[in-house]
């Protein structure tokens, strides 16, 4: 009869437990909202979410693609977009922009989308917040080579 009991109190207890697939704790909480926007076109990636910058300690050592980072170039981590890669990045509080080439993986801090160099935070006003919400868009060389001419 103890046995019997257990095995029916088990299977209750098991069946509040248990969750259907289809449950909420699969699907979005409705007030949350998305870090990272990408959407792909013809020749753009773009996406949007928060950038913060390298930490002091890691200027001079190799990043993943091999390169020693320089605190003083435009350069910047992304997790999945190749080593190599020009991205346009806007504060979009402030509006200010910088190109920067894609040299490390990264960040690996949840809610962020790009680990930028110290010249880039710099260009793009987030030393003093440490992190800033930004929009980043591929581009290819001839569009960074006319955004270089303008900042002349």
């Amino acid at each position: 009869m103890r046995i019997a009991a257990f095995v029916y109190f088990s299977l209750a207890c098991t069946s509040f437990i248990a969750v259907p697939a289809s449950d909420a704790r699969t699907k979005a909480h409705p007030r949350a909202k998305a870090v990272s926007r990408a959407k792909d076109s013809s020749n753009a990636k773009e996406f949007s979410g928060m950038a913060d910058y390298y930490h002091h300690k890691f200027y001079g050592r190799k990043t993943a693609s091999g390169e020693v980072l320089e605190k003083e170039r435009l350069t910047a981590a992304h997790r999945t977009l190749p080593f190599g890669t020009r991205l346009k990045v806007t504060n979009k509080r402030n509006g200010s922009s910088c190109i920067v080439v894609i040299n490390d993986r990264g960040p690996f801090t949840s809610g962020k989308v790009i680990d930028l160099s110290h010249a880039a935070a710099r260009r793009l006003g987030v030393l003093s917040a440490g992190t800033a919400l930004v929009a980043c868009r591929v581009v290819d060389k001839d569009e960074e080579d006319e955004n270089n001419n303008d900042e002349d």
